[in-house]
């Protein structure tokens, strides 16, 4: 029977979802939420900046473009923290847009 390394590293993930409403003004929880939790992680603020860009310009997106301001349809902001990683992904309830090719 091999004997277990306890010296391995396995990544350790959290994730934060939030769920907002399609209404502008929601993305600053998105912004503020991202920034806190990249500071924490030890990104530089230049760094943090650029994602509060980022995470707004794509949350107002799903908000206007996806979901053409219902508030009744949600947009969904998942945050993956692993290591020195952060991964994030926006997506909105909208109608998909099908190839017509």
């Amino acid at each position: 029977m091999g004997k277990r390394d306890d010296t391995s590293h396995e990544p350790v993930e959290k994730i934060i979802e939030l769920r907002l409403p399609s209404k502008l003004g929601y993305e600053r929880v998105a912004m503020d939420t991202a920034s806190s939790l990249a500071r924490r992680m030890g990104f530089h603020e230049d760094r943090v900046e650029a994602l509060k860009t980022a995470i707004s310009e794509a949350v107002t997106n799903a908000i206007e473009h996806g979901n053409q301001h219902d508030a009744a349809m949600k947009v969904v902001v998942l945050l993956t923290a692993r290591d020195d990683e952060l991964i994030i992904s926006v997506a909105d309830q909208g109608r998909k847009i099908l190839d017509q090719g």
